[in-house]
């Protein structure tokens, strides 16, 4: 910690209980809104800061964030062993990212997951993906004879996605924004290169007190289910601060202040 940064918290109405420690938030920190507004930006999942630490982004530093949309198609069985999925002409699109693929077929592709369901969707089973055309958009995955269901969670490309912090609820509602890109513009990068990779800005850090509010946002006609079956793939580093805070009015209002002024 800098001299700058610990006179700036030295200011702020709390009390440091301990020593700082690194923090990975990792895609099971985010919990899912359940209320996303297609074609409309809207969050996604958030993280909340616990009561009595301050949890500070690492400013410059890349994160990985990899979000898939979820397709149902209705099929009627047959006998066939494959099902080729178009997701263009449903009206969707997937994005290929720079992450090692497994030779297909394969039901760990990172970017393209298949389940199949022969009772309507009540149960569903992961299946192999045997073909991906990116030219065509179109998903080939093996399927039984009963199978009258197939779900593809697919890595997204259109549309966009924001980070924001937001005050905790009961403020005036105001977040600042921390990150912006398109799904492709984000999914695409090498996001393990440092030049290439998101990342939140160039300042040292970026604070965040307790019960405010890291939400991701995404703006696509894309349906988004915050479930562990699509396996997203969120790697934010991180700093977290034991304290106690002495106002929280006045230290929500400060570390607003702080995180607009980085930008």
């Amino acid at each position: 910690m800098n001299a700058a940064l610990a006179a700036a918290l030295a200011s702020l109405p709390f009390q440091i209980l301990g020593q700082e420690r690194s923090l990975t938030l990792t895609v099971s920190d985010f919990v899912g809104t359940g209320a996303q507004i297609q074609n409309r930006m809207s969050p996604i999942a958030y993280y909340d800061v616990p009561i009595g630490h301050l949890v500070a982004l690492k400013g410059g530093t890349p994160f990985r964030s990899y979000i898939k949309g979820e397709y149902v198609a209705t099929i009627a069985p047959a006998v066939g062993v494959t099902h080729t999925v178009d997701l263009d002409a449903a009206g969707y699109r997937f994005a290929r990212s720079a992450r090692p693929a497994p030779t297909l077929p394969a039901n760990n592709h990172p970017d393209i997951l298949a389940y199949i369901s022969d009772d309507a969707g009540a149960t569903w089973t992961l299946t192999n993906v045997t073909a991906i055309n990116v030219d065509t958009q179109e998903i080939t995955v093996t399927k039984t004879a009963s199978t009258n269901r197939v779900k593809i969670y697919y890595l997204l490309s259109d549309g966009e996605i924001e980070i924001r912090a937001a005050r905790p609820v009961g403020s005036n509602g105001v977040s600042a924004l921390l990150y912006n890109n398109s799904f492709r513009g984000l999914h695409e990068v090498n996001q393990t290169n440092i030049r290439s990779a998101p990342k939140f800005g160039t300042a040292d850090r970026y604070s965040l007190s307790e019960n405010f509010r890291l939400t991701i946002e995404a703006n696509t006609n894309a349906v988004i289910p915050w479930v562990p079956e699509a396996r997203h793939e969120i790697v934010i580093g991180a700093f977290d601060l034991p304290v106690k805070v002495t106002d929280p009015q006045r230290l929500a209002v400060q570390v607003e202040a702080m995180l607009r002024q980085s930008f």
